[in-house]
């Protein structure tokens, strides 16, 4: 009898990492959460609707900070400018959806905001990890009532 093994090895260019960066200013609402896209809706393999397109964190005095990371594709290599045209090709803006506390009826609604990619800022992060490592900076997103 004859038996065969394979051992198999990944390799890190197949893997990078998002980090979003930002914060939400809003003088009257009271916002408890934001959903950020995964990277899987940034490539367009995943729908906007779907329980898998996003997710949601708390904000820790306004501000977000949210890693994420993908086996999807790092063929793109380290040049982030070509990251942010391949999303902007899927998606016109970066969708993200916040969770508003009305608080004479104490319930929550969500909003949809979308950000033009022509106002976020994407960057390489150098560090010693695995894989590329971008950061998205949605920098400071302003809310109104309305």
């Amino acid at each position: 009898m004859l038996i065969l093994t394979q051992l198999g090895f990944s390799q890190s260019c197949g893997i990078y990492r998002i980090i979003y960066v930002g914060e939400i200013q809003s003088e009257s609402l009271e916002i408890s959460t934001i959903k950020l896209p995964r990277i899987e809706l940034l490539h367009g393999y995943e729908k906007f609707k779907s329980e898998y397109a996003f997710v949601e964190i708390n904000l820790e005095k306004r501000k977000f900070k949210l890693e994420l990371t993908s086996h999807l594709t790092s063929d793109l290599y380290d040049n982030p400018i070509r990251y942010w045209e391949m999303y902007k090709n899927k998606r016109k803006s970066i969708p993200i959806i916040l969770s508003i506390k009305n608080k004479t009826l104490n319930k929550i609604k969500e909003i949809i905001i979308e950000i033009p990619w022509e106002e976020v800022e994407i960057s390489k992060v150098n560090e010693e990890e695995f894989g590329n490592f971008f950061q998205i900076n949605l920098k400071e997103i302003k809310i109104q009532e309305k």
